[in-house]
């Protein structure tokens, strides 16, 4: 599930209309300042899809990028129906992981557990979480492990202005 809680408890993508998609490829690399490489290649296709929220009135685009060592999404608010500054209240952003996928995650630098996807929930540091949120929240990076041995590691960009992702095991 895709979608961005917003002030009044609405959640932005429930109920959309699709009013139009495009494909694309690029080339994403770059030139970083430090590290062992002068250049990374990072070359993508990506699928835009802009979305009409039927509740909000407010139109978005959900961009979904593939790598090829990964894949990417991002939300764009095109235009609010109100013209406020736009709130997020939160992020209902949702992964599905197969069965038989072990989680490695922690919580404020705390130690690695390792749980089946529904069970994940880190043992939170009493001195670094006293006055975080009491649930058994996951920071990123998760890292998860697939039958046959593939690991894929859940991770979020730099975010100015924005909180930090974290993780919380869902029971459908």
């Amino acid at each position: 599930m895709l979608g961005l809680v917003l002030p009044n408890g609405l959640v932005l993508g429930r109920r959309v209309r699709v009013l139009r998609h495009s494909r694309s490829s690029g080339d994403g690399s770059w030139d970083p300042p430090y590290g062992i490489r002068r250049h990374v290649l990072a070359p993508f296709e990506e699928v835009s899809v802009e979305l009409l929220d039927v509740a909000s009135g407010t139109a978005f685009d959900c961009i979904m990028r593939a790598y090829d060592a990964g894949v990417a999404v991002r939300y764009r608010i095109r235009k609010q129906a109100e013209r406020t500054p736009f709130v997020i209240a939160g992020e209902v952003t949702q992964f599905r992981l197969p069965r038989g996928s072990r989680v490695y995650a922690s919580r404020d630098e705390g130690e690695y557990q390792v749980a089946v996807p529904r069970a994940v929930a880190p043992v939170p540091h009493p001195d670094l979480t006293a006055s975080c949120d009491p649930e058994p929240l996951a920071d990123l990076p998760v890292s998860v492990e697939l039958q046959g041995g593939k690991v894929i590691v859940i991770a979020e960009s730099d975010r100015l202005h924005y909180p930090r992702a974290m993780l919380l095991a869902a029971h459908d």
